[in-house]
């Protein structure tokens, strides 16, 4: 109740109109319009086309992957992945000690066992520490390209492959290709991708599987094939969700919309992008889905202007590098991470100017409300990242002129490193 008379304070006290927030921020209003007149199209008939057949193929090209396939979700998406590799019980996934807890619980519902390694001061996987953990039971490497950063895939497949290891991206946090030409699945074994509502493109829900493994391509097509295809009542119902909800978290809806969103959320209208089941690491009943047509739509959308939004990134990565003096990666980061001792107190004077941090992780394994035991993690098995997730916090880097220029003046007042 104190938390919500405080957001409602910073309501009616407000120092701009317009909020910064995580949500849906590589869509525009033309897309919502665009998706309402397809659907509508849809309904009568004039619209037939497969707009997921035509996103995987767009999404493969620029990838320049040979095989992309979709589904609901990252953690979906991965799954598949796992199950293709005939991933099961007795064997060990090698995962970083800083993550989505729905990581390594897709490994424990397939009945393998995640193995955390720490990660570092880069928030990469610790290399020597990846060396010390495996052993004949590993089965898997999964690497993770956080806040999209690129890790180190070459030298840990290189690793992987002297012991017959897979190696799968976990990409939930970059798309497209990196400055060397490379892509996430290009020379893994796979990648996979997210699509929720805070990830480079958004559809609100939805994940990807990208690969150049034939084998590993017919098997997760095989997986798909085993789900039924969205009827139009429930392209319609889904349409409407992603509609409702993106408009509820535009900036410009003047902060009523995360509590309308809340209430929605309480009714069952509307779904969280992890449920408490998630959290818990509850196996769901129907653990393999497909990605629907209207989000194909909107990722469509995205791709096409995908370089826009890329340099949009890159401009806000530059100008935070410069302003903390810090190397520049020059790659268009999903999000700038900042290590303080302040991370409480700058959250609260941010989102007093309509501001909001990110604080991806709060703990090595995110959200921080999860049950850690039924995950396998111990804590003080990755003090690195037990430490980074006390200290994180996240710029936005998908914003631009007054936006960026308005974060870039409370960082310098009030951010130090």
């Amino acid at each position: 109740m104190k938390k919500l008379f405080w957001h409602l304070r910073l309501l009616i006290v407000r120092k701009r109109f317009r909020e910064i927030r995580w949500s849906f921020i590589t869509l525009k209003l033309s897309d919502y319009f665009g998706l309402a007149k397809w659907i509508l199209f849809r309904m009568i008939g004039l619209s037939r086309d497969d707009q997921v057949v035509k996103f995987e193929t767009k999404i493969s090209q620029v990838l320049g992957v040979e095989n992309v396939v979709s589904f609901s979700g990252g953690r979906v998406a991965f799954r598949a992945i796992l199950q293709a590799m005939n991933v099961g019980p007795g064997d060990e996934v090698i995962v970083p000690g800083y993550t989505c807890v729905v990581v390594p619980y897709a490994v424990i519902h397939l009945g393998a066992k995640p193995v955390y390694v720490d990660v570092g001061a880069d928030y990469l996987i610790d290399i020597e520490e990846l060396k010390a953990a495996i052993n004949n039971n590993t089965k898997v490497i999964v690497t993770q390209h956080t806040y999209g950063y690129q890790d180190r895939v070459d030298e840990i497949i290189s690793i992987a492959r002297t012991r017959g290891i897979r190696v799968i991206e976990d990409s939930a946090h970059a798309i497209g290709k990196w400055p060397d030409g490379s892509a996430p699945g290009l020379n893994s074994d796979a990648a996979f991708f997210s699509f929720e509502n805070s990830k480079p493109l958004t559809s609100f829900w939805g994940g990807a599987v990208a690969t150049n493994n034939p084998e590993i391509a017919n098997s997760v097509n095989q997986i798909k094939k085993q789900t039924p295809t969205h009827s139009l009542f429930a392209e319609i119902l889904i349409a409407n969700h992603v509609l409702l909800a993106s408009i509820l978290y535009h900036p410009n809806i003047v902060g009523l919309g995360r509590y309308i969103f809340a209430i929605l959320l309480r009714l069952g209208i509307l779904n969280h992008s992890i449920s408490e089941s998630d959290e818990k690491g509850f196996e769901p009943k129907n653990p393999i889905r497909r990605l629907s047509n209207p989000q194909a739509y909107l990722l469509l959308r995205q791709i096409d202007r995908i370089g826009e939004i890329e340099s949009r990134r890159r401009k806000a990565v530059n100008a935070y590098s410069e302003l903390f003096g810090l190397e520049n990666p020059d790659i268009p980061l999903l999000r700038f991470p900042i290590l303080t001792r302040d991370k409480q107190k700058l959250v609260v004077q941010f989102a007093k100017q309509q501001i909001e941090l990110g604080q991806w992780f709060q703990a090595p394994l995110h959200p921080e409300s999860s049950d850690f035991d039924a995950a396998g993690y111990r804590w003080g098995s990755c003090p690195n990242a037990e430490n980074i997730a006390k200290l994180c916090i996240n710029l936005p880097t998908s914003i631009s002129g007054s936006d960026l220029d308005h974060v870039l003046k409370l960082a310098e007042r009030y951010i130090k490193v």
